[in-house]
C-alpha cells in the first residue's frame, strides 16, 4: 500500500507522488522487460525494486531507491546504494557514493563505480568496472554492453561466430556482448595477481567466450612477451576445459638428455592453434603444432604435425595427423588419418614400446556415459573402425567397446570399481578380445591421502598388428601423497609418491614421485617417472596456472589407472569426446585394453 509523502518536492502533483520506506516495491513492466547486461532472458518478466527506501513517481513513471537498494529480474541480481528506474525511457542507473555496484548473473558478478543501462536496446556501461566470470578475473576501464547485432555491425565479432552463439540451445549462452577498455585479465584472485594479460580491448560475450586482443603476458609483474594474435579463453565452467598460456618448462630423458621447451595456445574465434618447442641436449629439437577449426556446434577439423625423435631408429621425423571431430547430442565420435605415427604404448607395466602406424583412417563413435538407475553405476558403449598400415602390410579392424564405471560416496574409504569390454574382428579372420577390470580404494591415514589399486587383464584371440596385440597382465598400484601447508591455503607444497608393481613378475615395475608448489594461482610440478622393468628414466619441471593439468611432451607419459580419473566421467560436461584422434597418440582402445 501507498503513502502520501508529506514533504511532496515543489512543482509536483502530491498526489501522484507515492512514498513507501523499508518495504518493497513491485515494478510491473508489461511492455519492457528488463534484460540483463549479462544475458537475462527476452521474455516479458517482473522487475522486483527494494530497498530502506523507495520514492515512486507515478507522472514520470520514475522509481528511485535509496540505501541498500536491490534490483532483480530473471537471473539478474542489483545491488548498489542508490537505484533510478525510469519506465518511460527504459532506462535503469546506479551508483554507490564511497562504494561500488554489484552484478551478477549466472556465475559471473561485475563491480564498478556507476552502471547505466537502456532496457528497449540493452546498450550500456558500466564504469571502472572488474568483474569474475567462471574463474576469470578481469579489471578495466568502462565496460559497454550491447546486443549481439550490435557487436557484429561493428567488427567486435564475427558474424560466423553470432550465428553459432544463435544457434546455441544452451540456456547460460547469452545473445549479448560486452567491449572492455584498456583491460588485464588473470585467474588469480589477488588484489597483485602474479599472472596477467594486459591489452587494450576486450570483448566478452558471457557463457560463451572473452576474447583479448593481442595481449602482453605478464609473470610476477614482468613481461613475458606479446601475443601476436587475438587470446580467446573458453568458458571454464569444467577443469576438463582449462587451458594454459605459454608458460617455458624443463625435461630430462635418459635418452634425449636435458631438455627446456615452451608450449601453449593461440586461439581465436573458431580457430585454435597450439605449438609446442623442446631443444633437447643429445638429439636435435623437437616440436609440435594443431590446428582446430570449429565448422559449427556439431564438429570441427584438425590438424596436426609432430616432429619426434625416435630412439629405435635414431632419427627425427615429422609426422602429420589430420581428421574431423563431430558431437551430435549426447554421441561423439571422429575420423582421423595419421602417416609415420609415433605410437609408445605401456603393455607391460614399466616398459614403454614404441611402434610405427599409419591411419587410413580410423573412425569412432562413442555414446554418453549413462546413469544406471539413481546410483553412482555409469555405463557407456562405443565403435570403431580402422584401416592401417604397419610394417608395409595393410590391416582392416573392427570394434566395440562397452564399459562400467561406480564409485561409492565419500566418507573414510571410498570404493570404485571400473570394468571394460573390448573385442576387435580383423581381416583375415583374425580376433583379440580384451576384458580389464579395476577395483580401488581411496582411504586416508592422518594427513596422508593414500589410493590402492589392484588391476587385470585377461586376452583371448590375438592380434596380427603388433601395436594393438595384448596379453595378460596383473598389476597392484598404491599412491600416498600429503600437503606440506594448509590445502586449501594460497601457498603450499604437495609430495605424491606412487608404486606400481607386477604381480605376475613379482617386481617393483615403475616409481612416479611427483613434488607440486602452489604460489596461488600459480603452480610447479616436479614429476620423476623411475621405469623400472626396462631401465628408462624421466623428469619435467613446468609451470601451469593452479587448475589447469600437469603437461606433459610426448613419451613422457604413463598410465594411471581409471578409477583414479573417475572425474572424467562424473564431472565432465561430455567425458566421450576425445577418446580417439585427440593429438595425442591415444587411440580408440586406450582405456579399455590397459
Amino acid at each position: 500500500m501507498f503513502h502520501r509523502n508529506p514533504h511532496p518536492p515543489k512543482g509536483h502533483l502530491g498526489p501522484k507522488l507515492r512514498f513507501l520506506s523499508g518495504v518493497i516495491v513491485l515494478l510491473m513492466v508489461s511492455l519492457l522487460g528488463l534484460p540483463s547486461p549479462l544475458g537475462a532472458a527476452q521474455e516479458v518478466q517482473e522487475a522486483r525494486l527494494t530497498a530502506d527506501q523507495v520514492v515512486y513517481q507515478e507522472d514520470t513513471g520514475v522509481a528511485t531507491a535509496a540505501g541498500n537498494a536491490r534490483l532483480t529480474h530473471g537471473d539478474l541480481r542489483l545491488f548498489a546504494e542508490n537505484i533510478v528506474y525510469d519506465a518511460q525511457a527504459s532506462r535503469v542507473e546506479a551508483w554507490s557514493p564511497g562504494g561500488e555496484v554489484v552484478v551478477m548473473s549466472k556465475g559471473r558478478r561485475l563491480n564498478g563505480l556507476r552502471l547505466v543501462y537502456r532496457l528497449d536496446d540493452r546498450l550500456g556501461v558500466l564504469t571502472s568496472a572488474h568483474g569474475e566470470d567462471h574463474g576469470i578475473f578481469i579489471r578495466g576501464a568502462d565496460l559497454e554492453f550491447m546486443p549481439l547485432d550490435e557487436a557484429v555491425s561493428r567488427g567486435l565479432v564475427s558474424r560466423r561466430a553470432a550465428l553459432g552463439i544463435r544457434g546455441n540451445k544452451n540456456p547460460d549462452d547469452t545473445k549479448d556482448a560486452a567491449v572492455w577498455k584498456d583491460v588485464s585479465a588473470t585467474t588469480c584472485e589477488l588484489p597483485n595477481p602474479h599472472y596477467v594479460l594486459k591489452a587494450k580491448q576486450v570483448v566478452v560475450i558471457p557463457g560463451r567466450s572473452t576474447v583479448i586482443r593481442k595481449p602482453q603476458v605478464y609473470l610476477g609483474g614482468r613481461l613475458l612477451f606479446s601475443y601476436p594474435f587475438d587470446y580467446v579463453v573458453r568458458d571454464r565452467r569444467s577443469k576438463g576445459e582449462r587451458q594454459d598460456s605459454f608458460v617455458p618448462f624443463v625435461k630430462y630423458d635418459s635418452t634425449k638428455g636435458v631438455g627446456m621447451g615452451i608450449s601453449g595456445p593461440l586461439v581465436g574465434e573458431g580457430l585454435d592453434l597450439s605449438m609446442g618447442l623442446m631443444g633437447w641436449t643429445k638429439v636435435s629439437p623437437e616440436g609440435w603444432m594443431e590446428l582446430n577449426y570449429q565448422l559449427s556446434d556439431w564438429g570441427a577439423v584438425f590438424g596436426r604435425v609432430d616432429r619426434v625423435y625416435d630412439t629405435t631408429m635414431e632419427e627425427t621425423l615429422w609426422r602429420p595427423k589430420w581428421g574431423v571431430r563431430w558431437a551430435l547430442g549426447d554421441f561423439s565420435g571422429s575420423a582421423v588419418w595419421s602417416q609415420r605415427e609415433l605410437l609408445k604404448v605401456e603393455k607391460t607395466l614399466g616398459r614403454n614400446d614404441t611402434y610405427f602406424l599409419y591411419r587410413e583412417p580410423e573412425v569412432s563413435l562413442y555414446g554418453p556415459w549413462v546413469r544406471a538407475g539413481s546410483g553412482n553405476m555409469m555405463w557407456r558403449l562405443g565403435a570403431l573402425y580402422g584401416r592401417y598400415e604397419e610394417s608395409l602390410k595393410d590391416f582392416e579392424r573392427k570394434s566395440l567397446s562397452g564399459e562400467l564405471a561406480w564409485s561409492g560416496l565419500g566418507g573414510g574409504v571410498k570404493p570404485r570399481f571400473y570394468l571394460s569390454q573390448l573385442y576387435h574382428a580383423y581381416s583375415g579372420g583374425d580376433h583379440q578380445s580384451t576384458t580389464y577390470g579395476e577395483v580401488g580404494m581411496d582411504w586416508r591415514i592422518g594427513g596422508v591421502d593414500m589410493s590402492t589399486v589392484y588391476a587385470r587383464r585377461w586376452v583371448s584371440g590375438s592380434s596380427p598388428m603388433e601395436w594393438d596385440r595384448y596379453s595378460e597382465a596383473e598389476n597392484l598400484y598404491h599412491t600416498a601423497s600429503f600437503y606440506l601447508g594448509d590445502p586449501k591455503g594460497d601457498y603450499n607444497w604437495r609430495v605424491s609418491l606412487q608404486a606400481g608393481y607386477d604381480l605376475r613378475a613379482s617386481s617393483l615395475a615403475r616409481m612416479v614421485y611427483t613434488v607440486s608448489y602452489k604460489h596461488h594461482c600459480l603452480v610447479w610440478d616436479l614429476v620423476l617417472k623411475d621405469n623400472r622393468a626396462d631401465g628408462d628414466r624421466w623428469f619435467g619441471l613446468n609451470l601451469r596456472l593452479k587448475d589447469a593439468p600437469i603437461r606433459t611432451f610426448e613419451d613422457s607419459s604413463y598410465y594411471e589407472p581409471m578409477v583414479q580419473r573417475f572425474d572424467e566421467i562424473y564431472e565432465s560436461p561430455s567425458p566421450a569426446s576425445k577418446d580417439v584422434g585427440d593429438g595425442d597418440g591415444a587411440s580408440g582402445d586406450d582405456l579399455p585394453a590397459r
